[in-house]
């Protein structure tokens, strides 16, 4: 990439200014994403989203922190994670998928 992509993109990047528009950034992020893929929990019902790609599954029963990012693959993760509701990846899909919201 050459110094004038470089300063292209600087340029035409989207500067988020407020937490409403980090919100609604996110949502356009998910919604595009459902709409490209189909049936995830980036268009679950029982999906509430973290960011754009994770989002906590509030369908299941609390469970341990380790076992809360177990969906995600990850692994000797050092910070501590407390109890909660699975969080799993936008694109992670399973038999309790409904539905009902219209974007």
């Amino acid at each position: 990439m050459d110094s004038d992509d470089v300063g292209m993109r600087r340029f035409t990047m989207h500067v988020v200014r407020s937490k409403e528009e980090k919100i609604d950034a996110a949502r356009q992020c998910i919604k595009a994403f459902y709409d490209e893929n189909g049936p995830c929990c980036a268009g679950c019902d029982h999906w509430d989203p973290i960011g754009a790609s994770v989002g906590e599954c509030t369908r299941t029963a609390p469970v341990a922190g380790a076992d809360r990012i177990s969906v995600l693959g990850w692994d000797n993760v050092t910070m501590r994670i407390d109890s909660g509701q699975i969080v799993t990846p936008r694109e992670h899909w399973c038999g309790e998928f409904i539905e009902t919201e219209t974007w």
